[in-house]
């Protein structure tokens, strides 16, 4: 089954489960280009001592794509991962710059830092405006367990791939290991990245 076949459920706030994928497939669909996206600059990083030498393809948005695309199982798995591929790709990358920066640039960290509590902050304005338009009080809600996708839970993933040799099955079962997956998040998709895309550009002046 794929989207062509699907019968979407306009009465759905959550955006997944109106296009039909349950909150399983949403998740394994992220977590597939969480791993692809980190295993491709971790392994940049492992095999050669300059970037620059580094193939295209493990630099590159088509390379994080080509390292994804066999590891999907399922058509409907294929249509969605495509849908939210751009979204999680960048999240990904923008905090494995911030996670090479820790390690690096103590001066450029502190900046990263900044930047990661701003968008911190944007995600729980956008978590109590959907809860406001919805009716909701701004309260936990046991129907709604999704994930906070934090700087700290997507660092966390970074040693998770490490661990797991670059192995998503391995990857998948230590990330279940650990409460990762069962932080509480804003109700709907919100690309942080895109709306706040200028505080990470490379061509800022100093």
């Amino acid at each position: 089954m794929s989207f062509r076949d699907t019968k979407f459920d306009h009465a759905e706030d959550n955006f997944h489960l109106a296009l039909g994928i349950t909150s399983e497939i949403k998740t394994i669909c992220r977590e597939r280009i969480f791993f692809a996206s980190l295993s491709n600059a971790l392994q940049a990083e492992e095999l050669f001592d300059d970037l620059d030498d580094a193939p295209k393809e493990f630099k590159t948005v088509t390379g994080d794509l080509q390292r994804l695309i066999p590891m999907i199982t399922s058509p409907i798995e294929y249509d969605y991962t495509l849908l939210v591929f751009m979204m999680y790709q960048r999240m990904a990358k923008e905090v494995y710059s911030h996670y090479r920066n820790t390690k690096e640039d103590p001066a450029a960290s502190r900046e990263e830092q900044i930047k990661m509590q701003i968008i911190k902050g944007i995600m729980k304005l956008k978590e109590m405006k959907d809860r406001e338009e919805s009716g909701e009080s701004n309260t936990d809600d046991d129907d709604d367990n999704t994930e906070v996708l934090s700087k700290d839970s997507l660092t966390e993933r970074i040693k998770l791939v490490k661990k797991s040799g670059y192995n998503f099955d391995k990857y998948l079962s230590l990330l279940r290991s650990t409460d990762i997956i069962s932080s509480r998040n804003n109700k709907s998709d919100f690309d942080i990245t895109d709306l706040l895309s200028g505080l990470f550009s490379k061509d800022d002046d100093d």
